[in-house]
């Protein structure tokens, strides 16, 4: 399996500039109102030019680096400018990136958030390309452009930490029209989430098995 999609610095920068956000796994309607007892979290991510990633999160208190936790998966064949998931209520730790499955950052720099009942919270914009592009260049540098077989690359070595921007009053106020005009089923209006930095550690036997735990 060959890592695709690449991004290039100069690349990375014209998008982060003049391109618009897209995202993939389009977020549905579910039907959230006052009384639902989960609530759903969405953000804009941007999209990669021929590969898929995914945002994995760990619910605190239910750590299990076999079977991981929630996850939000951004296609390049998808077109809606905002990706997101149901949750049930607790804290979130965003613990790694991976693309196409294979490739991934685990992080120990990251961002957490804490959701309740019957919400929809916007975290902001994801900043997508800037994290895709030093896994890229990690993967690259340590010879792990090609895996064979079920084989997995991940690094634990970023500078880049993730981070959800919510500075914009108009990217909100988008965010949440486009939940009124898209999810008719949904009566919780869209609110602001801000996500918080969290340090975290990875195990060593979590390392030896390429899993990020």
């Amino acid at each position: 399996m060959k890592l695709t999609g690449i991004l290039k610095p100069a690349a990375v920068a014209a998008l982060l500039i003049s391109a618009p956000a897209w995202a993939g796994d389009q977020l549905r309607d579910y039907g959230i109102r006052p009384t639902s007892s989960d609530s759903v979290v969405f953000f804009k991510a941007d999209r990669l030019p021929s590969a898929d990633y995914e945002l994995m999160l760990q619910q605190e208190g239910h750590r299990n680096i076999i079977t991981g936790g929630p996850t939000i998966s951004v296609s390049y064949r998808e077109s809606s400018p905002y990706v997101g998931r149901r949750l049930k209520p607790g804290t979130y730790i965003l613990t790694m990136v991976a693309q196409q499955k294979h490739w991934g950052t685990c992080f120990t720099d990251t961002v957490s958030f804490s959701v309740g009942t019957g919400k929809v919270y916007y975290l902001g914009a994801f900043n997508s390309l800037p994290v895709l592009e030093e896994l890229q260049q990690n993967a690259l540098s340590r010879g792990k452009g090609r895996l064979s077989g079920g084989t997995n690359a991940i690094g634990w070595e970023h500078k880049v930490q993730p981070r959800f921007d919510l500075s914009s009053t108009a990217d909100f106020e988008a965010a949440r029209q486009w939940v009124t005009t898209t999810m008719p089923q949904t009566t919780t209006p869209a609110e602001a989430l801000s996500t918080i930095p969290h340090s975290r550690q990875n195990s060593g036997g979590a390392k030896t098995m390429q899993i990020c735990g």
